[in-house]
């Protein structure tokens, strides 16, 4: 049997469609001498089972690379995030440092004088409005004699509103 009929026959036991005939044929070739010692190689190898050890080593290794990784995406996030930052930054001094549209090429800021008279303007005024419009009663405003001390003037419905 050349190579191709080979790859074709196998082929079609991959699929499922062996019949006896081709049972027979897997028999002869897995019987053949070449087999045989593939199968005796196989069958003389040390069985070996993984040692506990060396696998608690592996797993401490492999968790030691991976805050690594958690660590390196934290600082790429970080940077991200100031480059954008940056940028944000850098369009606003863009915009504030921009110079006057041609039509308020004449339009300045008021001087600090303006700005000062502005305040203390504002200030006088927010005192004489206080001193006219009185927040409550001042000491000595209020009847005495109308409270006497020893007999209060409030009713037990009153402390049940509380």
């Amino acid at each position: 049997m050349n190579d191709q009929n080979m790859k074709q026959w196998l082929e079609g036991l991959e699929k499922g469609s062996m019949t006896a005939n081709d049972d027979l044929r897997l028999d002869e070739l897995l019987s053949a001498p070449s087999q045989q010692l593939v199968k005796n190689a196989v069958a003389n190898l040390p069985e070996y089972t993984v040692n506990l050890q060396w696998r608690s080593k592996l797993n401490e290794r492999i968790g030691a690379m991976a805050p690594i990784k958690r660590r390196i995406s934290y600082a790429l996030v970080g940077a991200r995030a100031l480059a954008g930052l940056g940028i944000a930054c850098l369009v606003m001094v863009a915009y504030l440092g921009k110079a006057p549209s041609s039509g308020r090429a004449g339009t300045s800021r008021a001087p600090s004088t303006d700005l000062a008279v502005a305040l203390l303007t504002e200030h006088r005024q927010s005192v004489a409005s206080s001193e006219i419009a009185v927040t409550g009663i001042a000491d000595g405003e209020s009847d005495k004699s109308a409270v006497s001390s020893n007999s209060p003037s409030w009713k037990e419905t009153d402390l049940e509103t509380l």
